[in-house]
């Protein structure tokens, strides 16, 4: 399948899913709440469309990088957007995740228009994660992040019609599908929206940043890679962010 449609089935199978588990969730919701996730859903969704076509100019381990900036876009969106003025030693944190990607995927830097693509990407979900910090709330996680699946499935869907968005061929392929809706689409946007209305942007940021560092602890486990230098240094100065930002909020 070519990504644009994958990624429309998974978000309109996880906005499915949710609105059968709760078909009365979204009756008399403020507009407060349908404002917000609309809103969060097309930075989302418009993040994904730039960082897929982007990978097509560029290496993965290049976007894996660039992507990763976010962690640094989203404390400089909060302090324009947001006024949010941070402590020094979240913007340690910030460093220490960004030199952490670095070391992890860095493979060298050239700006042509699949880098560019990425950063805008990057962008976007910084500009998710400092928007999701100003409109969640405790009590309508639920609520918000279904009308997200509803409004990226949109956001997604539009430009895949141009390619027919064909359904899998393959059982396999809609198990799979159905997995990257529910648990990698649903259950996760959920958590962060859930969690990033009882803590910081910036610190959700520092936290998502460690995305690599799981990625590659599955790798050697159960994909048969080896534990290189690259791992254990990239995922020391990862740790060591996320052990400033929790002291930050200790401290706080």
């Amino acid at each position: 399948m070519a990504p644009l449609e994958l990624l429309s089935w998974r978000f309109a199978l996880a906005a499915g899913v949710m609105v059968v588990i709760r078909p009365t969730a979204l009756v008399a919701v403020p507009r407060r709440v349908w404002r917000g996730g609309v809103l969060l859903g097309v930075l989302y969704g418009s993040a994904q469309i730039p960082q897929y076509i982007g990978l097509t100019g560029t290496t993965a381990a290049t976007s894996g990088f660039l992507i990763g900036t976010y962690v640094v876009f989203t404390p400089l969106l909060g302090s324009v957007f947001l006024r949010t003025r941070s402590p020094v030693t979240t913007y340690v944190g910030v460093l220490l995740a960004a030199a952490g990607l670095g070391v992890f995927s860095f493979d060298g830097l050239r700006l042509e228009w699949g880098e560019a693509l990425s950063l805008v990407a990057a962008v976007l979900y910084a500009g998710h994660i400092v928007a999701m910090g100003r409109w969640s709330t405790p009590g309508d996680a639920w609520v918000l992040t279904t009308i997200q699946m509803i409004t990226i499935a949109v956001v997604l869907g539009i430009p895949a019609l141009t390619l027919g968005l064909p359904p899998p061929s393959h059982p396999v392929d809609w198990w799979a599908i159905l997995w990257l809706a529910v648990i990698a689409g649903a259950l996760a946007i959920g958590v962060q929206t859930w969690a990033q209305s009882r803590i910081p942007a910036t610190h959700a940021a520092v936290i998502m940043a460690a995305e690599p560092l799981w990625a590659a602890m599955f790798a050697v486990g159960f994909g048969g890679e080896e534990l290189g230098v690259r791992l254990l240094l990239g995922g020391a100065l990862l740790l060591a962010a996320n052990l400033t930002i929790a002291a930050t909020g200790r401290a706080a």
